[in-house]
């Protein structure tokens, strides 16, 4: 099973980490939480006995006042200040230490729409996860710019318009024309 482009997969997404540890890149999570993700996706990848280098990014204090304003700007009226506030990057480390992934996963406490991705290595596998427009923007390119060829680049939360998270639709939708490739939604979302 190969992957060519950016496109999700019919397979579960700890298929397709399964699938790209081969290539010998990195993993990159953008959109982080509190890190059930992060260990959803090693379980498989322990069975195989190979724990390619994980990169975390997440600001750990939800959305920024710059993504709520662009979020305001496309009439969007959710309270997107209150979300993601629970999560912190103390919470995953604790987390990564139980479960023996502290010397795997390195973590970035930053803003998606501001990192600098040239600091990460080649990516064999990247999952953005960042629910609206600025942050998905820029961790989509990012990304795209780290990735390996045959690599797998998923873009969650791609809901239609009438959905909170529809930045994250637009910001791939842009992404995909602006790449001059097809737009392929799984699973209504990915």
């Amino acid at each position: 099973y190969k992957v060519t482009g950016v496109q999700t997969c019919a397979l579960p997404i700890c298929q397709t980490a399964q699938d790209s540890v081969s290539l010998g890149g990195a993993f990159a999570e953008v959109g982080v939480h509190t890190g059930e993700t992060t260990l959803f996706i090693h379980k498989p990848l322990a069975s195989l006995r190979v724990t390619p280098a994980y990169f975390c990014i997440d600001t750990f204090t939800g959305f920024t006042s710059k993504d709520i304003a662009v979020e305001r700007q496309r009439g969007k009226k959710e309270d997107f200040s209150g979300l993601f506030r629970l999560s912190s990057r103390r919470l995953l480390e604790a987390s990564l230490e139980h479960h023996g992934l502290s010397d795997t996963v390195t973590i970035f406490e930053a803003d998606a729409a501001e990192f600098s991705y040239n600091t990460l290595p080649s990516l064999a596998w990247a999952l953005v996860d960042l629910d609206v427009l600025r942050p998905m923007r820029a961790a989509l390119e990012g990304c795209w710019e780290r990735l390996l060829p045959g690599g797998v680049l998923i873009a969650d939360d791609c809901q239609d318009a009438t959905h909170a998270w529809d930045g994250a639709r637009e910001a791939y939708e842009e992404f995909c024309e602006a790449h001059d490739l097809p737009i392929d939604l799984r699973a209504e979302k990915l």
